[in-house]
C-alpha cells in the first residue's frame, strides 16, 4: 500500500512538472510573438498570458518580470539557432555542407 501511494505521488509530480514545462513554453512562445508584433515596451504581461492561455498568476510563477521573460525568449531563440547550425548534426549546417559538396561535384 505504501509503495502504491509513493508511485502515485511520483506520477502526480511528473504530470505536474510536465504541465509546468508546457505552461512555461507557451509563455515563452506567446512573449516572442508579442515582442515581435508589438515591441518589448508595448507588449503587456496581461496580453502575453492571455495569448498563452494562462493566468497572470501562472506567468508570475514562472517569470519574476517582463525582463526575465524576455531573457527566456532570447535563450530559447539562441538554443534553436544553435541546434540548426551546429556542425555535424544541425539542419542548416547539413544543408550548407550538402550545397558545398554539390558545388564541388559539378
Amino acid at each position: 500500500m505504501r509503495d502504491t501511494a509513493a508511485a502515485l505521488d511520483r506520477e502526480f509530480l511528473m504530470v505536474k512538472q510536465e504541465r509546468a514545462a508546457r505552461t512555461r513554453q507557451s509563455l515563452v512562445r506567446a512573449a516572442a510573438e508579442a515582442f515581435a508584433r508589438e515591441g518589448f515596451a508595448q507588449a503587456s504581461l496581461t496580453s502575453i498570458s492571455r495569448r498563452a492561455g494562462v493566468s497572470n498568476g501562472a506567468l508570475h510563477f514562472h517569470f519574476e518580470s517582463k525582463q526575465a521573460l524576455a531573457r527566456a525568449v532570447e535563450e530559447e531563440a539562441c538554443a534553436a539557432l544553435e541546434a540548426i547550425t551546429r556542425p555535424g548534426d544541425g539542419a542548416l549546417h547539413f544543408h550548407f555542407e550538402s550545397k558545398q559538396a554539390l558545388a564541388r561535384a559539378v
